[in-house]
């Protein structure tokens, strides 16, 4: 990971790959994907570089994309997504942005909650690109951003 090509699923038992279909698009196989973590039983979350957020049902196959609006503020900061975070605990997805800041998206209702989201000075309110999250044990999220890691406490 990253790759260009969509999302291909290796079967061991037929030593073969089975391609994933993860839009109708005829742009399917360009879609350039950064990051991709398990959800809940069966679900798998995508990062995209220009395609936001992409959840995927194993079973169903069902696709869902999740991308930002410039009219709606419950939607992504930037569909270009460089990481993901599952917190199975709090049933949220953290999804780091390049230039957007870190997003949350809340499972349980499908609500989104932008940090560090800021039109003004880059850096202002906090890293804009986040290439990287970890969580320890204590609730602490670590981000890679562009200039160094950074911490914070969500639990506060």
């Amino acid at each position: 990971m990253p790759h260009q090509g969509g999302l291909n699923k290796f079967n061991a038992l037929q030593n073969n790959f089975q391609r994933i279909p993860l839009d109708n698009s005829d742009n399917a196989s360009s879609l350039y994907l950064r990051d991709l973590v398990e959800g809940n039983e069966d679900e798998l979350w995508i990062a995209t570089r220009d395609n936001g957020v992409i959840k995927l049902n194993e079973r169903s196959q069902q696709v869902t994309s999740y991308k930002n609006s410039a009219t709606n503020n419950n939607t992504l900061s930037s569909n270009v997504i460089q990481s993901l975070l599952f917190d199975e605990n709090n049933q949220k997805l953290w999804i780091g942005t390049w230039g957007g800041g870190l997003n949350s998206l809340d499972i349980t209702n499908n609500k989104f909650k932008r940090f560090y989201q800021d039109s003004g000075a880059q850096q202002k309110n906090g890293p804009q690109t986040i290439v990287s999250i970890m969580k320890n044990q204590q609730s602490t999220f670590w981000l890679g951003t562009l200039n160094g890691v950074a911490y914070f406490d969500f639990s506060t």
